[in-house]
């Protein structure tokens, strides 16, 4: 490319698909180079080569959960009854809509739920769901439809049925989230190797097999922590391939509470799918206060990709960046240290320009449905939507992150365009043209997926 057709090089940005506003100051003259070099280099391995990396891609292909997982469960669920199966079709439809209480009231102290306060056995017809499904039928004089959300909200109470069903429904999506995440969060933090990690709510213990397939041989240390004994079993029996009797391979803790000496900290603190088990924010900001003090390193926090999810993942922001409590900046924290950013996925720790917009920022990894669960699916892959976010204590980086495609990329008959955020905390919607900005770079964006770094 010559001098001159390299300075007419621009991206186009707009507020709306409709009103295009060039933009060609902003970006250095080595910035628009590196991109046509980039793009450049790109083509050129594509014609020796099948398969090339794309610059700024985070998508990974179909992930599978390790064999010795697979073997382990399968011979689980075969001691099973046949009712697990559709036990776990109605937890993983409740676990999905469940959403979370804002505030308690005081009118519902006196109205009873017709299930009780907890979930004894999910085989029984969850009243919960048909209450919400059908809000309009559903009404008690002088509640509001959060009231009613707070009436009804249940906790699961993970007894031995309902555990196996977990395994069966939800086990193989959550090792997909949490590999994805942390092999995104291992790409992005060059020499990073943790050697010691806590997993609060670990359930099935998903998150540790993610993270040994990453970091094998750093890890020395993993303790997993959930409040439910036949959770911490059944964990263990994976773990030990089937023989509990067996004490779990050397480094490895299972335990029902979190470690009592405030000294124990830990590389990375992982809490996956964990808030949304809680009914309150206040309940929620409490975890997460006690899960930063355990925190060295990385916190890790991932949710359901709905806008429940999304919403937990804000007051985590919130609380960590602006040390304010609650979505709604209910009061300060006072024991705010301010020493807490975002490494993944926001290119910023500004406050979110998506959720200003009471939208959802969410992502999604396809995984091999195991062995264990074809029973229940009969799918050779699924996708698990899930929102996260990773944050780091005490950042001393100042690398220059680029930025993160939020919605798209759509291809157009003139152009491929997507909306990213951007280090500056703001969305932009981007418009790349081929006889603008050349065939390199508009052939890289249009390989790029939702979650991918835009490659600028």
């Amino acid at each position: 490319q010559s001098l001159a057709s390299t300075s007419k090089l621009y991206i186009a940005f707009q507020k709306s698909p409709k009103s295009v506003k060039p933009v060609s100051a902003q970006d250095s003259l080595c910035e628009i180079i590196k991109v046509l070099n980039t793009g450049s280099d790109y083509l050129e391995k594509k014609k020796d080569e099948k398969e090339v990396p794309l610059p700024g891609k985070c998508n990974l292909p179909a992930v599978s959960i390790p064999e010795t997982f697979n073997e382990s469960a399968k011979a689980f669920l075969k001691m099973q009854n046949k009712s697990v199966n559709e036990v776990a079709i109605n937890l993983l439809n409740y676990l999905s809509s469940r959403r979370t209480q804002i505030k308690r009231s005081e009118k519902k102290k006196n109205f009873k739920s017709p299930s009780g306060n907890k979930f004894t056995s999910l085989q029984e017809k969850l009243e919960v769901i048909e209450m919400l499904e059908n809000q309009e039928d559903f009404q008690i004089k002088g509640l509001k439809t959060q009231e009613l959300q707070d009436i009804v909200w249940k906790r699961v109470l993970y007894n031995h049925e309902n555990t196996a069903a977990f395994l069966l429904a939800r086990s193989a999506g959550c090792y997909a989230s949490a590999f994805r995440v942390l092999s995104n969060l291992k790409n992005d933090v060059e020499d990073f190797n943790p050697k010691s990690i806590l997993d609060v709510g670990s359930g099935t213990g998903t998150n540790m097999w993610a993270a040994n397939s990453l970091w094998k041989d750093s890890l020395k240390q993993y303790v997993c922590v959930d409040v439910s004994d036949q959770m911490n079993k059944l964990s263990h029996y994976i773990v030990t391939a089937g023989d509990l009797n067996a004490p779990p391979p050397s480094g490895v803790f299972i335990r029902r509470f979190l470690p009592v000496s405030f000294k124990s900290v830990y590389d990375i603190v992982i809490a996956s799918y964990t808030l949304s088990e809680l009914p309150t924010s206040k309940e929620r900001l409490t975890l997460l206060k006690l899960l930063w003090e355990k925190t060295s390193q990385y916190l890790v926090l991932i949710e359901y990709g709905n806008f429940n999810g999304f919403q937990i993942i804000m007051e985590a922001r919130n609380l960590l960046l602006r040390g304010m409590e609650g979505n709604n900046d209910d009061k300060p924290w006072k024991s705010w240290q301010k020493d807490a950013s975002v490494v993944i996925p926001c290119p910023h720790s500004k406050p979110c320009p998506v959720w200003a917009k009471k939208d959802t920022c969410t992502f999604s990894q396809t995984y091999n449905v195991p062995g264990f669960a074809k029973a229940l699916n009969k799918k050779q892959t699924i996708k698990e939507q899930f929102t996260f976010v990773v944050f780091e204590k005490n950042s001393n980086s100042n690398m220059n992150k680029l930025p993160r495609i939020i919605r798209g990329p759509f291809t157009q008959k003139t152009c491929v365009n997507c909306f990213v955020c951007n280090k500056d905390g703001a969305l932009e919607n981007i418009q790349i043209h081929k006889n603008v900005h050349g065939a390199g770079l508009k052939t890289i964006v249009k390989k790029c997926k939702q979650g991918d770094y835009f490659p600028l």
